[in-house]
């Protein structure tokens, strides 16, 4: 015989079926829980009445019942009937109908467990950081004195108020209800205003100034090259 698994929805004990006697509920039980995927079920009626452990004569009855309409029944389809007969046994109308339905049902509540987990793991994550360090919260001063040490000595955040721009990421966050991680502050540094460097005072650039020869020095140095000239016509004309 093969092997089978059927879920039941809970709602079959509301349902009228329910309201048969024990043996058909039992044949019926039976009947979900040795079907295939496709609600066949192989067997006659003695071999039912072995697997569900009733008399032949009762599973005779409850297989009669089953076949037979159900005006009380929830589910029109079929008139309310639950089985027909095939060649080999019989066929549960509706289990294809109710497995697809346990199937969404099922997917539906595997989905919502998965978001439930991956916010709890993000949350957990901002808390504690995720093993590398890059988003847990950044510490305290007092708490990692390490941590802000290496932050003033990176050569990237020369310049920067790293205190000050911690007070500011922290408003900031606060305002906007996020976690001031080790990774965004790393990154608000990075974009924050630097204090000017002064320079040390250097030499000009430039040459002093020429002096200016007054009215007189210029007259005298006019005379000079005047008589450098005529020296020079009297040379050449010997």
């Amino acid at each position: 015989m093969q092997r089978g698994f059927t879920k039941l929805f809970n709602t079959i004990v509301t349902s009228t079926i329910w309201q048969e006697d024990d043996k058909t509920r039992i044949v019926w039980i039976t009947m979900l829980a040795i079907s295939d995927p496709y609600g066949i079920v192989s067997a006659s009626i003695p071999g039912l009445a072995s697997v569900s452990n009733v008399s032949v004569d009762a599973t005779r009855t409850a297989v009669k019942n089953l076949l037979s309409p159900d005006p009380d029944s929830r589910t029109r389809d079929f008139e309310g009937r639950r089985i027909e007969e095939i060649d080999g046994g019989w066929r549960i109308l509706n289990y294809v109908k109710y497995r697809k339905m346990l199937s969404e049902a099922e997917r539906a509540e595997y989905k919502a467990k998965w978001i439930r987990d991956k916010r709890r793991q993000m949350s957990t994550k901002s808390t504690n950081g995720d093993g590398n360090g890059q988003k847990s919260t950044v510490p305290s001063a007092s708490s990692s004195v390490s941590f802000w040490e290496e932050l003033k000595r990176n050569p990237l955040y020369k310049g920067v108020d790293v205190e000050r721009e911690f007070e500011k990421a922290k408003q900031w966050c606060k305002r906007k209800r996020r976690n001031l991680t080790k990774r965004f502050f790393e990154g608000w540094l990075e974009k924050a205003d630097r204090v000017l460097i002064e320079l040390p005072p250097s030499k000009p650039n430039y040459l002093p100034p020429v002096n200016i020869p007054t009215e007189a020095e210029w007259e005298a140095a006019k005379k000079i090259a005047a008589d450098e000239k005529e020296k020079f016509r009297t040379q050449i004309n010997r």
